[in-house]
């Protein structure tokens, strides 16, 4: 949930007691990541292998699989820019920061914040990074010795666009 998010609101169901631990929703949160990483947080989730609903794919879509037909290099020059690293930081303090307020209810797994911190310290990183590709060197040698980039990022295909791009 923290490299990748994977769930599809219109697939996701849970036990009402988390409404509490979910509700309401920040007005800069993606909806279906909020919800599915605050409960993997606290609980498990359980997939369910059967297929139940048609994945559909249109113009306007914001997120998930791009259109079939873009070229590889549209995919690759799609550049994300160093605010949009911010705001995902900020979108996991504000997950961290709902599971410390409802910790007395709903308890964190052991590791949860520690690797909700390490995110946002990674993508925050990211979003840091200077102009100059010299100066980007140290911070980018500390995230691959972290291994921050295997673990939140696309490995070394993450490095080379912070170091490049």
């Amino acid at each position: 949930m923290l490299k990748h998010p994977v769930v599809t609101g219109a697939t996701m169901g849970f036990r009402g007691e988390f409404k509490d631990l979910a509700l309401p929703i920040p007005v800069n949160q993606i909806h279906d990541h909020w919800i599915a990483l605050l409960i993997a947080s606290v609980s498990q989730l359980v997939p369910i292998r059967d297929p139940l609903i048609r994945y559909r794919r249109h113009e306007a879509q914001q997120i998930g699989p791009g259109n079939h037909l873009d070229s590889l290099w549209m995919r690759v020059s799609r550049q994300r820019s160093r605010d949009d690293y911010l705001v995902e930081a900020e979108r996991f303090n504000e997950v961290r920061e709902r599971l410390r307020e409802r910790q007395a209810t709903f308890r964190p797994h052991p590791y949860a914040l520690r690797l909700i911190q390490e995110k946002t310290h990674h993508r925050e990183t990211r979003g840091r990074l200077p102009r100059s590709k010299v100066l980007r060197l140290p911070a980018l040698v500390r995230e691959i010795a972290s291994l921050r980039y295997w673990r939140y990022s696309n490995g070394l295909g993450s490095v080379a666009k912070d170091l490049l791009v």
